[in-house]
């Protein structure tokens, strides 16, 4: 019994750490809003502006969008990276893996290779080849929109659900913590819509901001946890 229990103590001691690729994601994401808004102006080039305007954006500011892209993927790198960590610290609760962790798992990787690729595409999108080609420029910047907004924001919901439902389920973190996770998902999931309707746009930013914030909550409430004697 005693080998038993110092073998399940260093199963638990041996899982990656939450809080630290949890922080890094949210401020990676953050450092790149704020180069993209102090040196373009902008966020992004609206997809659904006009042609010229999207072209001209990707031609004048194809340094300060390149440093966008790098940071963003830092962040989808280290959103994979917290994932991971996520669903090895559920695991040290449960050793059966649930539908939720499953679910919170694949959401998160989702997220993580749609944003990745999200990044990709703007990195792609500053090359002068590419640049000098309108209808190229914009059917790509659809692309990157779609990538990086209602696929990515959709994974974080996902991520967000399963991970949040199943730490309440487990009874390791507050019934609050799990109702708030149901209402980002929900918030989340609403940014599909936008591909239906440009009006249902201002869902993206606020299905990722409220899921950024729920990252970093959820990182300190799983580490402060510890699994029942």
């Amino acid at each position: 019994m005693t080998t038993t229990r110092s073998t399940q103590a260093a199963v638990t001691r041996s899982g990656p750490g939450l809080l630290i690729p949890a922080v890094t994601t949210v401020a990676l994401f953050a450092v790149s809003l704020i180069i993209g808004v102090a040196f373009t102006g902008n966020v992004y080039a609206n997809p659904f502006g006009d042609g010229n305007d999207i072209q001209q954006y990707f031609a004048d500011n194809a340094t300060a969008v390149r440093w966008v892209a790098f940071f963003q993927l830092g962040s989808a790198i280290t959103l994979a990276e917290f994932t991971a960590a996520a669903w090895s610290r559920l695991r040290e609760f449960s050793a059966k893996i649930t539908d939720g962790v499953a679910v919170g798992t694949i959401g998160g990787t989702i997220a993580a290779l749609f944003l990745a690729l999200n990044s990709i595409l703007q990195w792609t999108l500053t090359q002068a080849s590419v640049t000098g080609d309108q209808p190229l420029v914009r059917a790509m910047n659809f692309l990157f929109f779609g990538l990086g907004g209602p696929a990515h924001v959709a994974g974080l919901g996902l991520m967000v659900l399963g991970f949040g439902v199943t730490s309440m389920v487990l009874g390791i973190v507050p019934r609050w913590f799990g109702i708030a996770s149901i209402v980002v998902c929900v918030l989340c999931e609403l940014s599909t819509i936008t591909v239906l309707t440009e009006a249902a746009s201002p869902f993206i930013p606020l299905g990722r901001f409220t899921a950024l914030i729920w990252i970093i909550v959820a990182a300190v409430m799983l580490r402060r946890a510890r699994p029942a004697a």
